[in-house]
């Protein structure tokens, strides 16, 4: 498939057989853009947006080059197969690749030099990324270009962590952020993210604190301990309206989950009580 538009289809393109595609553009309003089930694909210089997913590859073995995934639900998903993303622009998407097994990512770009910041999923292993879109942009390394097994990686992984975690409880709060960095360039990880923020708020930085506490709980929804703290910092920012939203959403994710329920009467208490207080010392 050659210099083609597609346009008004539920999915654009879907095979398990052989494909080649390049100088195609395809634009979507949800659905699939390219789904990808078996045999082989090369995919370049392809343009894929509005999609609630740009590319989707489940099985087969291929390469996608050259080509740009922006504004889509989510630019790359893989599950399945063998997948090489080279010299992409994959940004601008609410999730830029959302991997359920392991997937080393090099030298494409995803609106960040940082494993946190690049909108990729905690299978995701970048070893490195692109400081500006193709073909402008330069490889920035964000790990040594080793050849390493999917059991290495998760190794040197499991070491950072618990490392960081460690000299966090010996109250070595500047070591353990390095350590924890170091566990963050092989994926993202609840307990890693949650321990930054720690650290981070015992040396004053909250500001970053925040940060961080936000981009995990767009990578794990779901985890009560990260709300929870990010809750205590947005309370302690004098921001009760955004820590209440934040328990909203959680609540309507999990409506039967006790521990949000009495997290939000804490919220809704601590937000009375500020206001009180504020409102005596107007007066």
């Amino acid at each position: 498939m050659t210099g083609l538009v597609l346009s008004g289809c539920a999915t654009a393109v879907s095979s398990a057989g052989l494909l080649r595609m390049e100088g195609v553009d395809a634009k979507g309003e949800g659905g699939d853009g390219v789904v990808l089930s078996g045999g082989a694909f090369e995919l370049k210089d392809v343009d894929l947006s509005g999609w609630a997913r740009g590319v989707s590859v489940t099985g087969g073995e291929g390469v996608v080059a050259e080509s740009a995934l922006t504004g889509n639900g989510t630019g790359v998903a893989y599950s399945g197969g063998e997948l090489v993303l080279d010299h992409n622009n994959i940004h601008q998407n609410e999730r830029n690749i959302n991997a359920s097994r392991q997937l080393a990512v090099r030298a494409n770009f995803l609106g960040a030099t940082t494993t946190d910041k690049a909108g990729v999923s905690e299978q995701v292993i970048l070893k490195s990324v692109l400081d500006a879109p193709w073909p402008d942009g330069r490889v920035i390394a964000l790990m040594e270009d080793e050849d390493l097994s999917a059991e290495q990686i998760t190794k040197r992984f499991e070491e950072h962590k618990a490392c960081g975690i460690e000299l966090f409880n010996q109250r070595k709060y500047g070591d353990a952020l390095v350590e924890l960095a170091k566990a963050g360039r092989y994926g993202a990880d609840r307990d890693a993210s949650l321990y930054t923020a720690y650290a981070l708020m015992e040396l004053g930085e909250n500001e970053r604190a925040g940060k961080t506490l936000e981009s995990a709980i767009k990578s794990f929804p779901y985890d009560f301990r990260l709300r929870q703290v990010y809750v205590r910092y947005l309370l302690g920012s004098g921001n009760d309206a955004k820590a209440l939203a934040v328990v909203d959403e959680a609540v309507r994710m999990d409506p039967g989950n006790e521990n949000l329920t009495f997290l939000r009467e804490y919220v809704v208490e601590e937000a009375r009580r500020m206001r009180t207080e504020a409102s005596g010392r107007s007066r």
